[in-house]
């Protein structure tokens, strides 16, 4: 009768090792396995080694040498008996759902597979018709992306759910929902920035890993989002699919949402401050008296190299100009007192007194603030970072939500409006004063609100300067004195020359000083002065520039402002590429003010109702941030209009030379020409290299010639004769010399046209002998299929005249060039 050993367990399925130790005798612990008596043989001493490997299967080895199948057979085994069973292969699972997530044009990213029994996947498109398991490399967005934009743009509220099958359900209902991939605390800052300027409602699942989920996203949501709220759904029910199959309807859920406070982040504690402790013997040394400044006044003051010491004001951080760090190092002496008035050890008690006495001096005071400036280090990143707060005399607005809060020093705020937020406040004078300049445009007037708007944010993605351009008496500096006036610290005025192209560059002290600015405003400039092209780029295209005042460190910084030039006369552009032009926003102000109309106590009577004009510039800024920007009618036919006035180089061609396809001139004369006309025409020519890519835009070819490979260009060439001047006695009105200009030009191109091309199709000429192979001189150098009406290089002329009402001999469609 075979013995059932103790390690053998009766209350599971018996594993292969149960098995074979039941039938042993002698068994003992040998390192990881066991020794026993060989049954095989007449074994007095255990040798008989047993081991179980990975998968559970019994290794037998006799030391005296007896076979495995031997040592089973003795132990009533067979050798299957020594092998773990197989595992039983898992139920298929059932795959009962799948969950596209695509980009915003709807191109699947990756899907998330929900089988029954209940458990998910993700899997990714192996661009072979197949699946990958895995979502390594992969870009993560939010489940129903496209719903969630064109519902953001709608200003639609936009439901978060854990869960696909609950966003699902809600859309059921006729709601925009989304959810995050890979469930609960998975949710990640760019399906934040997704949602910036949504109005957003989560509804949490009903346990504490659904609500802990919750306040995750709010958490990253708060400040970026319009509106955050946390709906807590009521009665039974593990998530919101439950809670609608319970019962419950959409007017359910909107009352429940309606009802739910708008999420406010828990306010840390403030750390308490106290007088400084002496915590070893070294009271009476400088570094001990930074160090109680810095205690006794943290949060009050701060040192960043590149600008010096800034002090708190109760409502932002300001310059210190006024030797307020001296006054709280005063403050830190008396405190030295108080610690000395506080000690038991009167030999303590009265070095302390001592020391007191001995920082009073300058020299200690000085010490003093010189080492705590490392203990206050700030960095000018630091301040003024979030785009959407604006600092008011009574809080800090945040302008994605029109919500105003307590001023705060960690805001980091080096700028303050001086103005009070009140939501009832209304500008009646201001909006007159607007129809009238505006000659009751709406559309530009909207233009314009939605333009400062934009301004009051630190956002730059517009890239946009603002133009304001009209004779005199049209009220356009009287706009941008009150925006600045409104706007306070947020503007600022600059010099003309800091915008202008200069010959030397200068200390870029009036640069530094854009910091943190967001309406910067120019008023006039003479007739003539050139735009500093490159500058404009950098203010005005979000990278970061370098700066410093005067005798101070270099800084960089992100320019966060908005460019407004007043002015009577519209600065030069040479540049003739699309990154300047795409920037500039030329705004007419048409309307010019009769004297007897002119109240000279306007602009005070304006800033009466700041707060109301403050109001205006807010609902501005909600219209751009639900619209953009756009361009209306006119700020459009200006800007062109400007683009054609600047572009010389069209107009030289025009004057003085003739387009030819077997024309040709070396690059040396024809610059030359091109300087003797800009002198003899008052303009400012362009570098040689400039004007050479300017050819090679409007698809001219350089070559070059002869044995001596000169260079030049073919298609174009010097005309015979200059033009000729005016008659005496012969009308010369502005008027009549561009009207006469353009005529002869239709004519010299209709002769040239009729002499020289193979084709002239629909409107405009080409140069070539057949269709497919015809290449329009423009400056873009573009192909246009045949019927189109593009401009070319005489364009601008030609919009010039017929803008002013020119004459134009031509009975039919066609454009001269």
């Amino acid at each position: 009768m075979i013995k059932v050993h103790k390690y053998y367990s009766t209350n599971q399925s018996p594993r292969p090792i149960d098995r074979v130790l039941a039938r042993l005798s002698g068994v003992k612990r040998s390192g990881s396995g066991w020794i026993a008596r060989c049954p095989s043989h007449n074994d007095q001493r255990p040798s008989l080694s047993v081991n179980v490997d990975q998968a559970g299967n019994v290794l037998l080895y006799c030391h005296a040498g007896c076979r495995t199948e031997d040592v089973v057979r003795a132990l009533g085994l067979s050798m299957s008996d020594l092998y773990a069973e197989k595992p039983q292969r898992r139920p298929e699972r059932k795959i009962v759902a799948t969950y596209d997530y695509v980009d915003e044009n709807g191109a699947l990213i990756f899907q998330v597979v929900r089988y029954e029994p209940k458990s998910f996947a993700q899997r990714r498109p192996d661009g072979k018709g197949g699946w990958l398991y895995n979502l390594d490399g992969v870009q993560r967005v939010l489940y129903r992306l496209p719903d969630v934009l064109k519902a953001k743009e709608r200003g639609e509220t936009i439901f978060i759910t854990e869960g696909e099958k609950d966003t699902e359900s809600l859309r059921a209902l006729g709601l925009t929902a989304t959810t995050n991939p890979h469930g609960a605390n998975k949710w990640r800052d760019e399906y934040s920035e997704t949602l910036r300027g949504a109005h957003v409602v989560i509804i949490p699942d009903k346990d504490e890993p659904g609500r802990r989920h919750a306040e995750q996203i709010a958490k990253s949501l708060y400040g970026k989002a319009a509106s955050v709220k946390i709906a807590e759904l009521p009665g039974a029910g593990k998530d919101v699919s439950d809670w609608l199959a319970a019962g419950y309807t959409r007017e359910d859920l909107e009352s429940l949402v309606a009802e739910a406070p708008e999420f406010e982040p828990e306010e840390p504690e403030p750390a308490p401050v106290s007088d400084f402790e002496v915590c070893d013997d070294s009271v009476d040394t400088d570094l001990a008296n930074a160090e109680r400044l810095a205690a006794l006044h943290k949060g009050r003051a701060l040192h960043v190299p590149a600008w010096g010491w800034l002090t708190w004001d109760g409502k932002r951080w300001v310059r210190d100009e006024t030797g307020e760090i001296s006054r709280l190092a005063i403050e830190t002496v008396k405190s030295i007192y108080r610690e000395a008035s506080r000690c038991d050890d009167p030999q303590k008690r009265k070095k302390l007194a001592d020391w007191a006495r001995r920082s009073e001096s300058r020299q200690r005071i000085e010490a003093m603030i010189a080492l705590a400036g490392p203990l206050l280090a700030a960095r000018p990143d630091q301040f003024d970072r979030d785009p959407y707060l604006l600092n008011v005399l009574n809080g800090t607005l945040d302008l994605r939500t029109m919500r105003i809060r307590e001023h705060r020093p960690e805001d980091f705020i080096t700028k303050i409006a001086p103005v009070e937020f009140d939501p009832a406040a209304k500008a009646p004078l201001w909006e007159a004063f607007l129809e009238r300049i505006f000659a009751g445009n709406r559309e530009l007037i909207e233009f314009i609100q939605r333009a400062v708007g934009y301004a009051l944010t630190g956002d730059t993605k517009e890239q946009c300067l603002f133009i304001l351009w009209g004779t005199g008496a049209n009220g356009k500096s009287t706009f941008v004195t009150t925006i600045q006036s409104v706007l306070g610290d947020y503007a600022l005025q600059t010099p003309t020359e800091t915008l202008l192209a200069k010959r030397h560059d200068a200390i870029p002290n009036d640069v530094a000083r854009l910091k943190g600015a967001r309406f910067v405003s120019a008023i006039e400039s003479s007739e003539g002065r050139r735009i500093n092209e490159a500058l404009v780029k950098q203010l005005t295209g979000g990278d970061r520039i370098c700066a410093r005042y005067l005798h101070r460190e270099f800084f960089e910084f992100t320019p966060e402002c908005k460019l407004f030039i007043a002015t009577n006369h519209k600065p030069v552009i040479h540049g003739t590429d699309y990154a300047i032009w795409r920037r500039i926003r030329l705004v007419p102000f048409t309307v010019t003010i009769p004297e007897h109309e002119q109240d000279k106590e306007l602009p005070r009577k304006l800033l009466a109702e700041a707060p109301g004009i403050l109001n205006w510039c807010l609902e501005g800024c909600l219209a751009w941030q639900r619209q953009g920007l756009g361009v209306p009618e006119a700020v459009r036919i200006a800007t062109e209009q400007y683009r054609a006035d600047m572009d010389t180089l069209a107009q030289f061609i025009a004057d003085c030379c003739i387009l030819d396809p077997n024309a040709k001139a070396t690059a040396k004369e024809l610059y030359e020409a091109y300087v003797d006309w800009c002198k003899e025409n008052g303009e400012e020519p362009l570098s040689q290299r400039a004007f050479g890519r300017s050819l090679s835009e409007r698809g001219l070819t350089p070559a070059r010639f002869g044995r001596s490979r000169t260079r030049g260009w073919l298609g174009i060439g010097l005309a015979a004769e200059p033009p000729l001047p005016p008659a005496d006695g012969a009308d010369t009105s502005a008027e009549n010399v561009r009207n006469a200009d353009l005529n002869a030009k239709t004519s010299q191109a209709r002769t040239f046209a009729d002499a020289n091309l193979g084709v002239f199709s629909g409107n405009f000429p080409y140069i070539g002998k057949k269709p497919e192979n015809c290449v329009r001189i423009c400056p873009q150098n573009e192909d246009f299929a045949d019927g189109k009406r593009p401009a070319d290089v005489f364009a601008p002329s030609v919009r010039g005249v017929e803008a002013a009402g020119g004459a134009d001999d031509s009975d039919d469609d066609e454009i001269p060039f």
